[in-house]
């Protein structure tokens, strides 16, 4: 009977309910070029490459991220460029995103919760934190 409690108690101690992995059976895998914003989404087409004037981002492997941004000005003609940083799945559909770009002293960190997802559109509210 001891022993059953011991392992019970350590099976407990053990047990984290907080979600902090990069899964990437969870993550919406690839390059997502930016379509159009409605008034409560962004939606997203799945790209092979990005147009020379698309907006996205990318979810790689092993919780890389990397945000086609075009920086703080956008008098045309706008020049996109890919800003590295990682992904981390905070809920089911909640995602955690850490970046941080040369001009701007601090990381932005921002969450994306998906709405929608299907092999070749994705629907998301973005929140900067």
């Amino acid at each position: 009977m001891k022993i059953m409690l011991i392992i019970c108690s350590l099976l407990l101690i053990s047990c984290n309910n907080t979600i902090n992995e990069h899964s990437d059976s969870v993550a919406p895998l690839g390059k997502w070029g930016f379509i159009e914003s409605d008034s409560t989404r962004d939606i997203y087409e799945k790209v092979d490459e990005f147009d020379q004037a698309q907006g996205g981002f990318t979810f790689a492997q092993n919780g890389v991220f990397y945000l086609r941004s075009f920086g703080f000005c956008g008098t045309p003609p706008v020049a996109y460029y890919d800003v590295e940083g990682e992904w981390e799945l905070i809920d089911d559909s909640l995602f955690r995103i850490t970046y941080s770009e040369d001009w701007f002293e601090t990381n932005s960190i921002n969450t994306i919760e998906i709405v929608s997802l299907s092999e070749n559109e994705l629907h998301i509210i973005w929140d900067h934190l």
